[in-house]
């Protein structure tokens, strides 16, 4: 397969990320081996016209310089196809709880992985207090692993009051441009009578210092309003399936 496609994603440059700490020349030398087609005297011709330093880390490079080893990678794959990951557009995308691992890392600049509810609240917490620009993703699992599919009514009711206890330490966090979505991807009502993903609409509340106050978003056409709300709100091109709901919601 290798003969024909190379897919090469962008470079992750969290601490969890073990690539990130390998010299630019050392990850390139792994690319080498995979690629049977590899050419060590294009790849060297490449590094010279893009004037990267290929004895620094990849931890320490800019994102600008990260993406051309990648790109240099890719090129010289010697691959019939090639296909290069979607770049972040420079922003920070932090994934909490199982986030990381439902988009396969795609776009993920940070991440870090939760035990419980708690955990997830107390990782975005700390996400919050660094002043990140971009999107801190968060998911709250128990909802549906403890008690949704399990059908535990008593325990999803006392994991939402948990969650509404620590609301308020998530609003004071948050600074004056930024915007909370509550929401969830499916629903997993624990009073059917199926253990399975129960059909009926998500919830999607919205907060913030810039956000007006009791504005009825109605029954929304598709779930991707969201994502196309975050993308216009962000200055990021890009095209979804949904409608912004931005100006409705902006003071």
């Amino acid at each position: 397969v290798l003969d024909h496609i190379c897919f090469q994603r962008e470079i992750q440059t969290s601490a969890s990320a073990g690539v990130s700490q390998l010299k630019a020349k050392e990850y390139l030398r792994m690319a080498s081996i995979y690629y049977p087609h590899w050419d060590d005297a294009y790849a060297k011709r490449l590094v010279q016209e893009f004037g990267l330093d290929i004895k620094k880390r990849i931890s320490k490079l800019s994102k600008g310089q990260i993406s051309m080893v990648s790109i240099i990678a890719a090129l010289d794959s010697g691959a019939d196809y090639t296909f290069l990951d979607e770049p972040v557009a420079g922003l920070d995308v932090l994934a909490v709880g199982k986030i990381n691992d439902i988009f396969a890392g795609s776009g993920v600049t940070e991440m870090v992985r939760t035990a419980n509810n708690g955990e997830g609240i107390d990782r975005t917490l700390e996400y919050a207090a660094r002043s990140f620009h971009g999107l801190c993703f968060t998911n709250l699992v128990d909802y549906d692993m403890l008690y949704g599919h399990r059908n535990d009514v008593d325990g999803y009711a006392k994991a939402l009051s948990y969650f509404d206890s620590r609301l308020p330490e998530l609003l004071q966090a948050m600074g004056e441009e930024d915007i909370l979505m509550i929401t969830a991807d499916h629903g997993c009502d624990p009073s059917t009578p199926s253990t399975d993903h129960s059909r009926e609409y998500t919830p999607l509340v919205v907060a913030g210092a810039l956000v007006k106050r009791n504005v009825n978003l109605g029954t929304r056409s598709t779930f991707s309003d969201i994502a196309a709300t975050i993308l216009d709100y962000l200055g990021v091109e890009g095209q979804t399936d949904g409608t912004s709901f931005l100006e409705e919601i902006l003071k």
